[in-house]
């Protein structure tokens, strides 16, 4: 059984989802995905630039990929948890490596949900909404 869908109405403003992923067809796929599930969506490619639009923006979800241009693996996620983000985003990780470590490693750096690449399009868009509510 699938998760609850939310229903954003037209009258409020949509949740912004910051998605970080530097491959831009997969950007540009989870961009349609999120943009169907009612957000606003902002995109970034690099480590700095996602810090600083997440510092900035305060977003409601961030879906991050572990690799990033212009830093190490888990970076963005790193400085992005060391900010303590308040209101705390919705924090979902992708990753084409689905080993035990990575996904370890991504939950203690605070992410809400893990999904190996290629992940289920309906369950990202359940899970977003789900953690921007």
């Amino acid at each position: 059984m699938g998760a609850a869908r939310v229903t954003f109405s037209r009258g409020e403003a949509r949740p912004t989802a910051l998605v970080a992923e530097d491959h831009p067809l997969v950007a540009q796929i989870l961009r349609r995905v999120l943009e169907e599930a009612g957000f606003a969506v902002r995109v970034e490619s690099e480590v700095h630039e996602t810090v600083t639009a997440a510092q900035h923006e305060h977003p409601a979800l961030l879906l991050l990929d572990v690799q990033l241009a212009g830093g190490a693996r888990f970076a963005a996620l790193e400085q992005i948890a060391a900010l303590a983000l308040e209101p705390r985003p919705g924090i979902i990780v992708i990753s084409g490596d689905d080993g035990p470590q990575v996904r370890s490693r991504a939950e203690a750096l605070g992410a809400d949900l893990f999904l190996p690449k290629p992940c289920d399009l309906g369950l990202l868009a359940d899970a977003a909404q789900r953690l921007a509510a």
